[in-house]
Order: structure tokens, then sequence, then C-alpha cells
């Protein structure tokens, strides 16, 4: 009844944690208590401790989001940038050549339309 994990483009992870589930045969109420103990995946350490870990699950392939947070205080901004990406970057699980200057140039998205046109036809 599970998607191949190939057919989902995001929380692989997640999938295959439920499908590991179904396979044991565990009843809905025991599905429903499994799926609320697993929570969001978290590390660590040092940075290249933090790396080593998210390298482990991103070359095995269960890894395909990363989150990061901390910013706004400055010592965890301090390791996230001058630590982490780093070290993330020199390993090759996070890009370091961007094709565009913004976002949606380095998703390869369309340009937007002149924003004047837009509001001006909505309220033509």
């Amino acid at each position: 009844m599970l998607p191949e994990v190939t057919s989902i483009n995001r929380r692989r992870g997640r999938v295959e944690v439920f499908r590991r589930y179904a396979k044991e045969g565990l009843s809905l109420r025991e599905l429903i208590i499994q799926a609320q103990e697993t929570g969001h995946w978290s590390v660590a350490g040092t940075p290249e401790k933090l790396v080593d870990a998210i390298e482990e699950r991103y070359r095995a392939g269960i890894l395909d989001v990363l989150s990061l947070h901390g910013f706004g205080n400055p010592e965890q901004e301090d390791l996230l940038v001058n630590g982490l990406l780093p070290e993330l970057r020199r390993r090759a699980i996070v890009d370091t050549d961007y094709i565009g200057d913004d976002f949606r140039t380095n998703l390869q998205l369309p340009g937007l339309a002149d924003s004047d046109n837009l509001i001006g036809s909505r309220t033509a």
C-alpha cells in the first residue's frame, strides 16, 4: 500500500520508517504510537562530527533535506556559517556553484512578469 521510495520526491526517510512498521505487522494503534515517537532527526557536536553524521545519512540516501536552525544566536550562527557549511561544501554535500544570483534562478524557474503589469491586470 505504501508507494515505492523512488516515487517520492521528499520525506523518503519517513516512508521507509512506515514501510518497516508495516512489515512488522503493527496494529493501527501500535503504528500511531510509533508515528508519534518518530520525530525529526537531530544531532549535536563539533562541525566535523555533525558533518560525519549528515554525510552518513546523505550517502545512504536517507537524508534528502537538511534544515539548519540556530540563526539569531551569534555563536550558533558562527558554527553554521564558518564551521558546518564549509565542511559540507568540502565534502560535496552542499552545492558551491550556483547558476544565478537569486533563489528562483538557481531553481531554474521562469522569471516573473513585471509586477506593475500583474497589479494593473488585476485592477483593470
